[in-house]
């Protein structure tokens, strides 16, 4: 006798960070089934007419429109070298105060 699994529709939407929406997208899922990513087999498919709200969220860190020319992207080692100057530039702020 054959086992049988079931899917949630929200294990199948994808988070929408512009509408802070997790959405089930339109199209056509395939499911397949095995042990291994190399041995499958298929196990069926489903057709979704229309896009899905599954969950409407709240963005709570993002960036707003007016802030987005301030914005600097900066690799792990120029961030790490920003912050020490940072660090020490507030030192020498708190030295003076003193």
């Amino acid at each position: 006798m054959a086992e049988r699994k079931s899917v949630s529709m929200q294990d199948l939407a994808g988070y929408v960070e512009t509408s802070a929406s997790y959405i089930l997208e339109k199209g056509k899922y395939q499911f397949f089934i095995g042990n291994s990513s190399r041995e499958t087999i298929f196990a069926g498919e489903i057709q979704i007419r229309e896009d899905y709200v599954i969950k409407k969220c709240v963005n709570r860190l993002c960036v707003q429109n007016c802030n987005v020319e301030h914005l600097q992207v900066l690799s792990a080692r120029e961030g790490r070298k920003k912050v020490r100057m940072h660090e020490k530039k507030k030192e020498e702020k708190t030295e003076k105060k003193c």
